[in-house]
């Protein structure tokens, strides 16, 4: 019989993340201070025609193709976040929104969600995958 894997210290977690965040906004405030001008933040390149783009703050994740572009709730606040869709709808430039596809639904949940593994490293958590075992 195997045992199940330890539970997480979600304190310890939440509060080296709380740490982490100070050091960050200290580090910006000491560089407006001295006057230095901050970089530019990087911009990531578009893969296979889509790119993903994150606010954290706003528990929004983007889903962005050339010519249109799909909205996402995600949120982390330690242990696992959470990625579900919001409307499930394409917003196009033009001003058009179309429904996603069933199989849409499924295969921008999980651009998503490689793009928080291969970039962010915490883990997340779509029931809309785990329900339908994609």
């Amino acid at each position: 019989m195997t045992c199940p894997p330890p539970v997480p210290d979600y304190n310890r977690i939440a509060e080296q993340s709380r740490l982490r965040a100070e050091a960050e906004v200290k580090a910006v405030a000491d560089k407006l201070a001295a006057g230095k001008e901050l970089p530019p933040s990087p911009e990531k390149p578009a893969q296979d025609g889509f790119k993903v783009e994150f606010d954290w703050r706003g528990e929004s994740a983007y889903c962005i193709e050339p010519d249109r572009r799909l909205w996402l709730f995600a949120a982390y606040w330690g242990g696992t976040g959470s990625l579900e869709h919001i409307h499930a709808t394409w917003e196009y430039q033009d001003g058009r929104r179309i429904a996603l596809t069933p199989d849409e639904r499924r295969e921008t949940l999980r651009r998503v969600l490689a793009a928080i593994e291969a970039g962010e490293g915490f883990p997340m958590r779509c029931r809309e995958l785990e329900e339908t075992g994609s």
